[in-house]
């Protein structure tokens, strides 16, 4: 049992509480090399996970335009029941829409993932 286990279960509640079913897809290793040309690596290939997540607007004094723009989102997901962290240039699909991951933000007092804060853009 880990010291902050209380608060792994609770940002979890809030977030099923509040949010709602997303794909995470995460791009790692590449996928079909062509053994004729070992010098071009073949597509990354892609790894969904599903997990609850809460969308929130950022409030207009932290959009500064280089930065954060106009229309991005803060979107909260729990670290338990991910099997890997976001990561930059990952994607969100929330439904129809097409989220790209700008920035991850863990939440991880003492090491131990509570949850991730990630900036997305469409």
């Amino acid at each position: 049992m880990g010291r902050f286990d209380s608060a792994i279960a609770v940002a979890k509640k809030l977030i099923s509480k509040n949010g709602q079913t997303v794909t995470l897809r995460g791009f790692s290793g590449t996928a079909g090399a062509d053994p004729a040309k070992p010098w071009k690596p073949g597509a990354p290939a892609a790894q969904d996970q599903t997990i609850e997540a809460v969308f929130l607007d950022y409030e207009q004094r932290f959009i500064d335009g280089p930065t954060i723009r106009m229309g991005d989102q803060r979107v909260f997901m729990p670290a338990e029941g991910l099997t890997a962290p976001p990561e930059v240039e990952g994607l969100v699909l929330r439904g129809l829409e097409v989220w790209k991951v700008i920035a991850v933000k863990p939440l991880n007092p003492n090491g131990q993932a509570i949850m991730y804060e990630l900036q997305v853009r469409q």
